[in-house]
């Protein structure tokens, strides 16, 4: 059931992402929105591949396509994809290269970074689902140390023990924890917004990023509705 809502979740969101952000690339829309439906039919009979596709599908749409080039934060990226993390794989980079990243590269990129390489498969298969989905998101949009830390701080570990990664004693630890999935993907979300609202007050500049930031928390609690 969750598989078939999710997909129809995951058209919705990319008709309101056509309309609120206002591409103007409609062949790279088009690559888009026919990779998702590619993954949503790929191994349909796997329910913990079909978990990784849809949330990896959930955050390529929220990302969009766009290439930027944010001088506010000196940081360049498209579909999610800084240069940074980029070059974990590649190796040195150029901005032209970030500029021809392909749909292929990110979700690989997602995938073994942010979903495996982060143990979400894990977590997932523990019974976490809506955690994992969060946590992905969180991954892409704030890094994985920074969401990890905030995962690890809500289902009560230890300071000294938020190592800021999803290791053997975490996942551990979640035998412990009296929180539902559902119960710690909610107060990621609100711990996420908390940390949004830090950042306005540091900086006035990040203003301009609130309601976007803000929209894309409430699209997050959709997607995690329908798992």
């Amino acid at each position: 059931m969750y598989n078939i809502m999710g997909y129809m979740l995951l058209g919705v969101l990319f008709a309101e992402s056509l309309f609120i952000m206002g591409y103007d690339d409609n062949t790279h829309d088009y690559n888009i929105n026919n990779n998702i439906e590619v993954i949503s039919n790929n191994n349909c009979n796997d329910s913990s591949i079909n978990i990784e596709n849809m949330v990896i599908s959930f955050v390529l749409l929220r990302e969009g396509n766009k290439y930027v080039n944010d001088e506010n934060i000196g940081e360049v990226s498209r579909m999610g994809i800084t240069k940074e993390t980029y070059e974990m794989f590649y190796g040195k980079a150029t901005n032209d290269d970030i500029k021809n990243i392909t749909i292929d590269i990110a979700y690989d990129i997602y995938s073994k970074i942010y979903w495996k390489g982060n143990k979400l498969d894990s977590l997932s298969s523990k019974g976490y689902v809506k955690t994992s989905a969060v946590l992905m998101d969180s991954g892409v949009n704030l890094g994985k140390y920074r969401a990890n830390k905030f995962f690890q701080e809500i289902i009560g570990m230890d300071v000294g023990s938020r190592s800021g990664y999803i290791d053997d004693k975490t996942l551990s630890h979640l035998n412990t924890v009296e929180l539902t999935d559902e119960e710690i993907a909610l107060k990621l979300i609100h711990r996420r917004k908390m940390f949004y609202q830090s950042l306005i007050i540091k900086n006035s500049n990040y203003i301009v990023y609130e309601n976007g930031w803000y929209n894309r928390l409430d699209s997050v609690e959709i997607l995690i509705s329908s798992l």
